[in-house]
């Protein structure tokens, strides 16, 4: 019987969606809840910071071209929590290049991109 359970695949539940366009907030809410995971938005740096200090996240999905605040801030404020959640930055393709101290994210996504992209960066292992 331990057999079946040491083989059940490690199933990410908890996600944030960190992005200052409040459409889109509503929009990667609504998918990401309609595929089973449970979803806290923040529309800006400010209160990410504050759910990251209160609720363990096991993916964020942030916005890193227009999201008011400092993305690079709640990245390494991810990593000084001991927590390590897989991060996946969407943004245009001129940030990537611009930055690539980004690194620590796990996946890069490119503006404009798709649901289904978004969804298996965050199911990718």
């Amino acid at each position: 019987m331990s057999d079946v359970f040491s083989q059940a695949p490690v199933i990410l539940r908890r996600v944030l969606v960190v992005d200052d366009d409040p459409d889109t907030l509503e929009l990667l809410e609504d998918f990401l809840t309609d595929e089973g995971y449970i979803v806290d938005v923040a529309p800006d740096t400010e209160r990410a910071l504050g759910l990251i200090e209160h609720v363990r996240h096991d993916v964020i999905v942030l916005d890193l071209w227009k999201q008011a605040g400092n993305g690079k801030d709640l990245v390494k404020a991810v990593g000084r929590k001991g927590n390590s959640p897989k991060i996946v930055i969407i943004a245009p393709a001129k940030i990537f290049c611009a930055d690539p101290n980004q690194a620590t994210a796990t996946r890069f996504l490119e503006k404009p991109f798709d649901l289904v992209d978004l969804l298996a960066a965050i199911k990718d292992r």
